[in-house]
């Protein structure tokens, strides 16, 4: 069995891991002014635009599979494209400031990786499980979330809250000559109530 989407998401790694890998490769000639050209810079700022272009795209694969602290690496690669404006700019950065850089590149490389490790787990799962049983199990996924959605939306919360005031006021309704007869009525909640209901119309 292949999911579709999942192997779509699995090509869409690999390839943000080329224009990763990519990337790195045209900064390592900041580590030597002597060799950049020209050439060599309108290729780093075109795979620098590449980077900027994919990045929500791999945002959006991270997201639902991996931690917290990955988010922020993920954010990361945008603002490490940012800092570093050309191969010339780079090159003049201080050995700190180029070994962060590097740091930074290395940590979001080992979560392409381990983005893609998982995805391809995945696919090794779906692949011992029956087409039947994976449409079922896709059906019941998409069921609990749709209800989910449901039950958390605020109109079907204010709904309920109208409906549960509509039945507590038809019980007091039905009951209400007990009620005010009571103890509890007549010792605390009458001299609250009984003005407002001399305000209501006579029927």
């Amino acid at each position: 069995m292949r999911d579709p989407v999942l192997e779509h998401k699995i090509e869409e790694i690999q390839e943000l891991m080329r224009i990763w890998m990519h990337f790195y490769r045209i900064l390592a000639a900041g580590f030597s002014p002597e060799t950049i050209s020209q050439e060599r810079e309108n290729e780093f700022l075109q795979i620098k635009t590449t980077v900027a272009e994919r990045h929500e795209d791999f945002m959006q694969i991270i997201e639902g599979i991996k931690k917290q602290e990955d988010l922020y690496i993920g954010q990361n690669i945008l603002s490490l494209v940012k800092r570093t404006i050309s191969l010339q700019e780079f090159s003049k950065l201080s050995p700190v400031e180029i070994n962060k850089i590097s740091i930074e590149w290395h940590d979001a490389n080992i979560l392409l990786n381990e983005a893609l490790g998982t995805l391809e787990h995945r696919r090794d799962e779906i692949a011992k499980v029956s087409p039947a049983q994976y449409k079922m199990a896709k059906w019941k996924k998409a069921f609990r979330k749709g209800f989910s959605d449901f039950v958390t939306s605020p109109g079907v919360r204010v709904a309920f809250v109208l409906i549960v005031l509509g039945v507590v006021g038809v019980i007091i309704f039905m009951n209400w000559t007990a009620i005010e007869k009571s103890s509890i009525y007549q010792n605390y909640l009458s001299k609250v109530i009984a003005p407002i209901l001399k305000m209501l119309p006579k029927r």
